[in-house]
C-alpha cells in the first residue's frame, strides 16, 4: 500500500529508509569482520543483527543516494540519503524537509530551516547519518530502558565506525556528484554567491541565500564586476535589502535609513568594506549580518573620519566596548550630542590629523580618556577645539588629585613567603590603596571598586609581572574566608580572561597561602 505524506503544501509518496522492525535486533547474524570489538561498557547493546541491519541499509541508499518525484505544479521531490527532502518549485528555488519521528514512533517530514542547509558540497557523514540514529534509538531504547545514555554513545560510536568504513572518498565524491547533478542549481547564482561570501564571512552558500539571489542574478553579477568593494558589506546586510534594484543603490538606502550619512558611505564606497571581515570576532554568534553591518557603519561614523579609514582607533573602541568597566559598554556611543560622542568625533579627527607618536598616545589613553569625559562632562565648544596636550593635561591633572587622595589612604602589611610558579613572572601583593588604584589604570580594569574588601582584610590582592619588566600579565584577588584561600576574580588587560595555564598556577599559589595561613596571620590591621 502507498502511503502519501504532507510536504508543505503538496504531498510525496516517497517513503524514508531510517526505520528498523523490533525483530531484527533478535535475528541471528555475525558482525561485519571489518568492524573492531565493542567497548566492554556497550557489549550488552551491541546485536549483530541489528549491526547486519544497519549495514545492509547504508549499503543500499549509498548504492542508489537519490531518489527522485515529479508532484503536481511542477514541483520536484529530490530525496537524498533516505532522510532528507529537497522540494524544488517551478521558479528554482528550493524548501528543505527532513524526515523525524515523534513520540508515537510515527514518521512525519518537518520543514528544515534553509539557512542551516549548505547549498552544494553535500550531504556530509554528520547530518545523512543522524536520521539513521533515530531508528536505531527507539529499538534500543525499548530493549534497554534505564540506559538511555549508555543508548546514544553506543549509537554515536556504531555509526562512526559505518561512516569510517563505508563513506570513503571516492564514495563521497560519487554520492555528492549525483546529488549536485539531481539538485541542478543555477550554476551562475552559486558562482555569485561563493564570490561574496569568499572575502566577506568565509561560510559556504546556503540554500536560503541561493533562494533569495535567484531574482537578482543579474544585479549580483553587476556589482561583483563594478562595485567589488562593497562586497563584505553586502554580504552582510542583503537579507535585509530588496529582492530588486541596483544592489549598491539598495546598500546606501539601507544604511542611510538606519541612520548612517552619505558622507559616511561615500566613504564606504570610497575606500572599501573589506576591513569589516576582521571586526567580525567583536560580535556574538546571536548577533546577526545585518546588525554586524550597522553597528560598524556607526562605528565609522562616529569618528568623523574624512580621507580615511583608520583601523586602530576603531579596534580600540571595540575593545572599549568588551570591557564591563568601560563607560562606552553602556552608553549610546551613537548620539553625536553626547559627551562621550562628541569625544570619539574629535579623537578621530585629532587621530588622522596627527603624527605616529600622538596617533600612538590616542591608542594607549583613549581608555581614559573616555573615562574622563564620562567624569567631567566637557562643554562640546571645548571638545571642538581641544588638542591632544590639552586631553593629556586634563586626565594627568585629574589622576594627580586622585593620586594625592589616594597617598594618604589606609595601608596594610601582609606577610607572605609564596612565589609564582613560572619563573618568568613573579606575584607582587599590594599593601595599599594607592597600589591597587595603579594597577586599575595599568590594567583598564576595575581593580579600585575592591579597594575596601582589603582594606577590611577580605581579600589579597596581587599582580602577576614579567620578572624582566614590563606591563603585568594578570591581576588576581585571594578572598580570606574560613581559613582557606581561594581566587575569586582575575583578570587580564581590560577584563579579558587570563589564559587556562595561569588560573590553574593562580590555583597552586592559593593552596600556599592557605598554608602559611593556618600557621600564622598574613594580613595586619589597616592604619590611616
Amino acid at each position: 500500500m502507498t502511503i502519501t505524506h504532507t510536504l508543505g503544501k503538496t504531498s510525496t509518496q516517497l517513503s524514508h529508509h531510517l526505520g528498523f522492525e523490533p525483530t531484527v535486533i533478535d535475528a541471528p547474524a555475525a558482525l561485519p569482520a571489518w568492524m573492531p570489538p565493542v567497548p566492554s561498557a556497550w557489549q550488552a547493546m551491541h546485536h549483530p543483527g541489528l549491526v547486519g541491519a544497519l549495514e545492509q541499509r547504508i549499503g543500499s541508499i549509498l548504492a542508489c543516494p537519490v531518489e527522485t518525484e515529479q508532484a503536481s505544479g511542477g514541483v520536484r521531490h529530490l530525496q537524498v540519503m533516505g532522510g532528507f527532502i529537497y522540494q524544488m518549485a517551478p521558479q528554482g528555488t528550493v524548501a528543505c524537509y527532513a524526515w523525524t519521528q515523534d513520540e508515537q514512533q510515527c514518521w512525519s517530514l518537518e520543514r528544515r530551516k534553509e539557512s542551516t542547509v549548505v547549498a552544494e558540497g553535500g550531504p556530509f557523514e554528520s547530518r545523512w547519518t543522524l536520521p539513521l540514529g533515530q531508528g536505531l534509538r527507539r529499538i534500543l531504547n525499548e530493549r534497554h530502558p534505564h540506559h538511555a545514555l549508555d543508548v546514544r554513545q553506543y549509537i554515536d560510536w556504531l555509526l562512526a565506525q559505518m561512516v569510517h568504513h563505508h563513506w570513503t572518498t571516492p564514495t563521497a565524491t560519487r554520492v555528492r556528484a549525483q546529488v549536485k547533478s539531481a539538485l541542478a542549481l543555477n550554476a551562475q547564482v552559486l558562482s555569485n554567491l561563493r564570490a561574496i561570501f569568499a572575502g566577506a564571512t568565509g561560510r559556504n552558500p546556503r540554500m536560503a541565500d541561493y533562494n533569495r539571489a535567484l531574482p537578482r542574478q543579474q544585479e549580483d553579477a553587476r556589482l561583483l564586476t563594478e562595485a567589488p568593494q562593497l562586497l563584505a558589506l553586502y554580504a552582510l546586510v542583503e537579507p535585509d535589502l530588496p529582492p530588486q534594484g541596483a544592489r549598491p543603490a539598495a546598500m546606501k538606502d539601507y544604511l542611510i535609513a538606519q541612520g548612517i550619512k552619505p558622507v559616511t558611505w561615500r566613504l564606504l564606497h570610497q575606500h572599501g568594506t573589506a576591513w569589516m571581515q576582521e571586526f567580525m570576532p567583536y560580535f556574538e554568534a546571536s548577533v546577526s549580518g545585518p546588525q554586524r553591518a550597522i553597528n560598524l557603519a556607526h562605528l565609522l561614523q562616529l569618528f568623523g573620519f574624512r580621507h580615511g579609514l583608520h583601523l586602530p582607533l576603531m579596534h580600540r573602541l571595540m575593545h572599549l566596548r568588551e570591557n564591563p568597566n568601560s563607560p562606552v559598554r553602556s552608553a549610546d556611543l551613537w548620539d553625536e550630542h553626547s559627551a562621550l560622542g562628541r569625544l570619539m568625533l574629535r579623537l578621530g579627527l585629532l587621530y588622522e590629523q596627527g603624527q605616529a607618536a600622538e596617533r600612538a598616545l590616542l591608542l594607549d589613553k583613549i581608555y581614559h580618556f573616555a573615562h574622563w569625559a564620562d567624569k567631567h562632562q566637557p562643554s562640546a565648544a571645548w571638545l571642538q577645539q581641544c588638542s591632544v596636550a590639552a586631553l593629556l593635561r586634563h586626565l594627568l591633572s585629574d589622576q594627580a588629585h586622585v593620586r594625592a587622595v589616594l597617598e594618604h589612604s589606609r595601608h596594610w602589611r601582609i606577610d607572605l613567603d609564596v612565589h609564582w610558579p613560572d619563573e618568568k613572572f613573579e606575584i607582587v601583593f599590594f599593601d595599599s590603596a594607592l597600589d591597587i588604584w595603579k594597577e586599575g589604570q595599568t590594567m583598564q580594569h576595575c581593580a579600585a571598586n575592591y579597594i575596601e574588601a582589603c582594606v577590611q582584610g577580605h581579600e589579597l590582592m596581587a599582580s602577576v609581572r614579567p620578572r624582566a619588566g614590563g606591563k603585568p600579565l594578570v591581576t588576581i584577588s585571594y578572598q580570606l574566608a574560613d581559613e582557606q584561600v581561594s581566587v575569586v576574580r582575575m583578570s587580564g588587560f581590560a577584563n579579558s580572561t587570563p589564559p587556562q595555564e595561569v588560573q590553574s598556577l593562580a590555583a597552586e599559589v592559593a593552596q600556599a597561602i592557605t598554608q602559611q595561613w593556618q600557621h600564622r596571620e598574613i594580613w595586619q590591621q589597616a592604619h590611616a
